[in-house]
């Protein structure tokens, strides 16, 4: 399968910090996360999900490739939820350099980004699209 080389996101990866408790997640497992259906990893631990600003590239290639979903979908599904009283998105961020210090600083969060701003303190928990 090949990949356009002109596209930063072709390869995203959902990464956390170093020492957040999981090697490796499904996709089944963080679409879980990012619909808030589960708040912990496979070990208990708490997992926040941050986002990225709805409508970016990257939050449209993660949402379609993680959930399915597009992004009228998930806004739908987040309307429902939080008219019910049943939950609130994940935070929102401007760009993929606010989110990676956002996991930086906060034990137990996670993020997609894209696999060429990896940096050495972030652990790759789901490599999505190759």
């Amino acid at each position: 399968m090949s990949q356009s080389p002109n596209s930063d996101h072709s390869t995203l990866v959902v990464v956390g910090r170093r020492d957040i408790e999981a090697d490796k997640l499904s996709a089944e497992q963080v679409a879980r996360i990012y619909f808030r259906q589960a708040t912990s990893l496979p070990t208990g631990a708490h997992v926040e999900p941050l986002d990225l600003r709805e409508g970016s590239p990257l939050y449209i290639d993660f949402y379609s490739r993680v959930t399915g979903k597009s992004p009228a979908q998930v806004r739908a599904y987040w309307a429902r939820q939080s008219f019910s009283g049943m939950g609130i998105p994940p935070r929102q961020f401007a760009s993929t350099s606010d989110v990676i210090k956002v996991v930086l600083k906060t034990p137990g969060t996670i993020a997609y980004i894209p696999k060429k701003d990896l940096e050495d303190e972030l652990k790759v928990l789901l490599d999505i699209g190759k």
